[in-house]
């Protein structure tokens, strides 16, 4: 026969061991990831048309940009913009982007 103080000490002794049992089993839980579309944000594109060129751009979310290249640009305060320029003249163009971190620089 089991006295009552030798019962409590077996409580306690499992106690411990079914808590980190129970953690453990919940730290190994999976949730099954939102699947993004990497090329979800050309859907969202808008064009504009001048003579015969045309300029298309997308912005892909932050998600979208996780998945396209691996970091957390948002973070490191970067904005991926989708560009595509299309010429069908007989013209040379030249497209020029500027550099907007001297516009911004000194502004932290």
């Amino acid at each position: 026969m089991i006295t009552r103080s030798r019962s409590k000490t077996l409580c306690k002794f499992w106690i411990f061991p079914l808590a980190v049992l129970v953690l453990f089993v919940q730290g190994c839980a999976t949730t099954k990831p939102t699947s993004v579309d990497p090329l979800a944000y050309k859907d969202r594109t808008k064009s504009s048309i001048n003579g015969h060129v045309t300029v298309k751009v997308a912005v892909p979310t932050i998600a979208e940009a996780q998945a396209i290249y691996g970091a957390e640009l948002a973070a490191k305060h970067i904005q991926p913009v989708w560009l595509e320029v299309k010429n069908d003249s007989a013209e040379t163009y030249w497209f020029l982007p500027s550099d907007a971190s001297r516009t911004f620089r000194g502004r932290n």
